[in-house]
């Protein structure tokens, strides 16, 4: 991990601290596997004191963030999930709001969505890369989950935190995606409690 920590954010109460980079999923629209390499994570140690400097420069909020930011920790031998990671910032000394960049479907472990509804720290939003909703479309992307998967995740996700704010990332115009493909995107993302969306 490349590790060139900002702790001067001109003008902005909130701060960014990168804590993850690379990725190991090759989705067939992405370079970011072949550009930045496979995943790798900030040691945790790390994470905490940069929280601390941040705190110590007044922020009262940083967003953690990363290329595929759901496998934190992975990398470590033995392994550290994210959800310890978050865990573990409960009890430290870092800026009161601590909010999470994009995540993955497939990364929201039972353990991640836990201590995601008891945070007194992690902000009540999540942005979700769901891409397309529709099952054709997200085999050609190699995504690993399917439409079914996405609704049940995203409900679930707004019943167990409060006051949750979801957005998402779809793609539309994919190679292949016909009138009828769009349209079961659009009617899953019209299906659920999405509060905005980046179209691309």
């Amino acid at each position: 991990f490349s590790e060139t920590p900002l702790h001067s954010f001109h003008r902005h109460t909130r701060a960014f601290l990168k804590i993850q980079d690379g990725c190991d999923a090759y989705c067939s629209y992405c370079i970011v596997p072949h550009a930045r390499g496979r995943s790798r994570s900030l040691p945790p140690e790390r994470v905490v004191q940069n929280l601390k400097v941040l705190k110590e420069r007044g922020f009262k909020e940083v967003v953690l963030t990363g290329i595929h930011l759901g496998v934190y920790g992975r990398d470590f031998n033995p392994p550290l999930p994210l959800e310890n990671l978050l865990r573990q910032l409960e009890k430290e000394e870092t800026p009161d709001r601590i909010r999470l960049s994009s995540i993955e479907p497939g990364d929201f472990s039972p353990e991640l969505i836990s201590i995601l509804s008891q945070s007194r720290k992690v902000c009540p939003h999540l942005h979700i890369s769901i891409q397309s909703g529709d099952d054709e479309i997200l085999k050609k992307m190699n995504r690993d989950y399917d439409c079914l998967f996405l609704s049940n995740l995203i409900q679930e996700l707004h019943l167990r935190i409060p006051k949750l704010s979801i957005g998402a990332d779809v793609i539309v115009g994919f190679p292949g995606e016909t009138e009828e493909r769009f349209k079961h995107t659009y009617g899953l993302v019209d299906s659920l409690p999405f509060s905005y969306l980046h179209v691309f």
